[in-house]
């Protein structure tokens, strides 16, 4: 009936407004956070969590691919992660280049790219780099 059919519109909407708020939940969670502390998934647009690996921490973004982070730890973060975490929220998202580095500009940009899809901020990026 119409009824039903306006009310299954209301609830889709609704559904919609639930996963935007969670997504924009999660990505202020992790605007104001610190260069070490732990990142908060950020929920696709159809409300599941990317089945992919998220960085640990701002830290691991900071640093390229299998290079040491502040704390003296091994960076497990890499260029085929952030493709791969990317590509979970824009399926269409570039194709991986081999001839790519950990430390080339565009390995940077996709880490800085992954940064923003999380919520982190420039400004936070500004600061602990600063901070490095």
């Amino acid at each position: 009936s119409n009824v039903e059919d306006r009310l299954s519109n209301v609830e889709d909407r609704l559904s919609k407004v639930e996963v935007q708020g969670r997504i924009t939940t999660a990505k202020m969670a992790n605007a104001g956070i610190g260069r070490d502390q732990a990142l908060t998934v950020v929920p696709l647009d159809d409300g599941t969590n990317p089945q992919v690996e998220i960085p640990a921490t701002i830290s691991h973004l900071l640093v390229a691919g299998n290079e040491i982070l502040p704390n003296g730890q091994h960076n497990n973060w890499n260029k085929r992660k952030s493709l791969a975490l990317l590509r979970a929220y824009d399926p269409q998202y570039e194709t991986d280049d081999e001839s790519d580095n950990e430390v080339s500009q565009r390995s940077r940009n996709r880490r800085l790219r992954v940064a923003k899809v999380l919520g982190v901020t420039k400004q936070q990026l500004n600061f602990a780099q600063m901070n490095l």
